[in-house]
């Protein structure tokens, strides 16, 4: 009987549900490895998604809310009703395609100097293969074995409903757009805003030379958001995240001087 040995082993991070983000299962498959291909680092996340509405942490007396509040402090309630079926399954493979289709494939990271373990070929190396970075998000139809539950709410249309219901990780609703998909699985991944892990109005504002953040309050990606994949190529090959650089164009293995 054959075995098979992986050089590098499937990394399982972070604890189910955490408020912080940063719970995926990740895969280094470097079988691709070429003169002038590289390999490539898969972050696997499945979300259980449900109706909001059954959840009575969520929803009471048919009411829902965000954490904001009013001019004279009182936390603002929005109507919720139970989600129609057949929108709810749009919207749930709208969540899962936009943000798939949005964090895969943008980037890529530059192996360091001092890491020779992709080194190709093994014998006799002649090159130095990068890191193109994947992402597969699928829904789960139970709990079980999800990285993230989320309450999705269907928003209705009483005069309570005065302002955009504020989505955050674990809580999304009917009226999201992309950007707040997008945005909210990139929490999923484990990234903050801008300026920190806050609600703060200053928590939103770009970085200088950075403008439009998905993680703030825009709708661009930038290098940086690359930090997901480098934690997990540090916690695979025992180097440091900041080892690897990221870029947003496709970075083709490096030639190795002769020996």
């Amino acid at each position: 009987m054959n075995t098979v040995t992986f050089d590098f082993p499937t990394l399982i991070h972070g604890k189910k549900d955490s408020f912080f983000g940063g719970v995926f299962d990740a895969m280094l498959n470097e079988d691709p490895r070429n003169a002038t291909t590289n390999a490539e680092l898969t972050i696997y996340m499945r979300l259980h998604i449900y109706d909001g509405f059954t959840d009575p942490k969520i929803v009471k007396n048919g009411f829902a809310e965000d954490g904001e509040k009013d001019a004279a402090g009182n936390n603002l309630k929005f109507e919720v009703t139970a989600w129609p079926a057949a929108e709810f399954t749009l919207w749930k493979k709208k969540l899962i395609s936009t943000a798939q289709a949005f964090w895969h494939g943008r980037f890529w990271l530059q192996t360091p100097s001092t890491y020779k373990g992709l080194d190709w070929p093994k014998a006799k190396p002649t090159h130095r293969p990068n890191v193109w970075c994947r992402f597969e998000l699928e829904e789960s139809a139970v709990a079980a074995g999800a990285n993230f539950s989320i309450g999705s709410i269907y928003l209705g249309t009483k005069p309570t409903r005065n302002k955009h219901f504020r989505s955050n990780l674990l809580l999304y609703d009917s009226d999201d757009p992309l950007a707040t998909k997008r945005h909210e699985v990139g929490h999923l991944l484990g990234l903050d805003h801008p300026g920190g892990r806050n609600n703060t109005s200053a928590a939103y504002v770009d970085r200088p030379g950075f403008p439009s953040d998905i993680m703030g309050g825009g709708t661009q990606r930038h290098p940086h958001h690359a930090l997901p994949w480098q934690r997990a190529m540090a916690e695979i090959t025992g180097t440091k995240a900041e080892d690897w650089k990221a870029f947003e164009h496709k970075v083709f293995p490096k030639l190795l001087p002769k020996t």
